[in-house]
């Protein structure tokens, strides 16, 4: 119990950190997404922070419609640039039982949270939505809807009624699955691949073509995972020697 009241402290800690940094330029952000990522582009991240989504947002080139790869708000807008965050984001807040906050109600066992986040008007501010109308929270209880850090991660939430949410994970990650198994260039930032991260494990490095090809930026750990993934049959691996994001950010920006 005690555990199960930290991490959900830690989720909202988080929640409020990423907020505050808000205030803070993000120039590597600015800069891949008004000169590196193209219409088609799918983003896999694993990241919390929405501060990348601002900076699509700004150019154009993303929607919170359907840019994070479930429907949000009333009214639909394509998006050139899909977001895909399969450890959840900062913005998103599982709403429990739609928000009621009392009075007589209708609790359907199977989704007392929803089948998706729903986003904080502060958050969607942020983002650059001004009027925004639909999957908004407005009030009642609510949490984070993370993937917190663990030896073990469940994609899920254990309710009274049993699992939840499960099969909206499952969504986001058969994305991330189609746009791997389409791909033909995948470059990894700043991400460790662990082998406790075995789903991220699975979907990088057993799910591409081997002909895909591979760059991996990240940092002092590029050569290890450079080396899983030659060591997974990939034939065409580049491991990106000039540091982390934002190196390869300066370096790709002129590049045609």
């Amino acid at each position: 119990m005690r555990l199960g009241n930290r991490r959900g402290f830690l989720g909202a800690a988080l929640q409020q950190w990423f907020r505050e940094v808000h205030v803070r330029p993000a120039p590597s952000y600015a800069t891949f997404a008004e000169k590196i990522a193209q219409p088609g582009d799918v983003i896999i991240t694993f990241n919390y922070d929405d501060s990348l989504e601002r900076e699509l947002k700004r150019t154009g080139k993303w929607d919170i419609s359907q840019g994070y790869g479930f429907r949000l708000g009333a009214v639909e807008h394509s998006s050139d640039v899909l977001v895909l965050k399969l450890h959840g984001s900062m913005n998103w807040l599982v709403s429990i039982l739609g928000g009621a906050t009392g009075g007589a109600f209708i609790v359907n066992p199977a989704s007392s949270l929803g089948h998706h986040p729903v986003v904080h008007r502060v958050d969607l501010e942020f983002l650059g939505y001004e009027n925004f109308s639909g999957h908004t929270y407005e009030s009642g209880g609510a949490f984070p809807c993370l993937i917190l850090p663990g030896r073990t991660k469940e994609f899920f939430y254990d309710t009274s009624f049993g699992h939840e949410y499960a099969d909206f994970w499952d969504h986001l990650w058969s994305q991330a699955a189609q746009a791997v198994k389409r791909s033909d260039k995948i470059v990894l930032c700043g991400y460790s691949l662990l082998p406790v991260d075995q789903r991220a494990r699975d979907l990088l490095l057993q799910l591409p073509r081997k002909e895909t090809r591979i760059e991996v930026v990240s940092g002092n750990q590029t050569e290890r995972i450079a080396n899983d993934f030659k060591t997974a049959g990939f034939n065409h691996v580049d491991a990106f020697q000039g540091g982390y994001f934002a190196d390869w950010c300066k370096v790709n920006q002129s590049m045609p």
